[in-house]
Parts: C-alpha cells; structure tokens; sequence
C-alpha cells in the first residue's frame, strides 16, 4: 500500500529558501516593512555543490543566466520594485 503526500496538477512549483544573518540586502527603501527573514535572504542554490547545484538549478524556470534572482530591488518613489 502507497502513501501519499500531495497532489498536484498541472505545473507544480517549490519555492527554497535561506536566511543568513551576517548578511543584510540593502536594495529596500523601506527595509522596516520586512520581516527578518527578507532581509537576510540568500539564495540556497549558492549552498550546494555540483553536480547537485547544476541539476538544481536546470530547473529554475527563469530566462536569465542569473538563476539566483533578486528581491531587493525597491526604487523609491515608484511602485517598480517589490
């Protein structure tokens, strides 16, 4: 007999991430908005060694080289940004 956890269907997504506290994004003009774990996101893919990282990230689903991203990029006075 098989146990399941989930089910999904259609295109399923999961969502990794990594909070260091040494390390604080500076791209938020408001960064008293955001809940300590933004402001110490890293990106987990950076965590991993090959071939693991290499796998991982043929599966981000994202038309750049950089398949890390970003999250700080507020611009102030303008609605772009987060």
């Amino acid at each position: 007999m098989a146990a399941n956890i989930a089910y999904t269907s259609g295109r399923s997504m999961l969502d990794l991430g990594c909070v260091d506290t040494q390390v604080t994004l500076k791209g938020f003009v408001n960064p008293d908005g955001y809940p300590e774990s933004t402001l110490h996101c890293v990106s987990p893919l950076k965590l991993y060694d090959d071939p693991l990282r290499s796998q991982l990230c043929s599966k981000v689903m994202r038309d750049s080289t950089d398949k890390d991203g970003r999250i700080d990029y507020d611009i102030a006075g303008r609605l772009g940004g987060n």
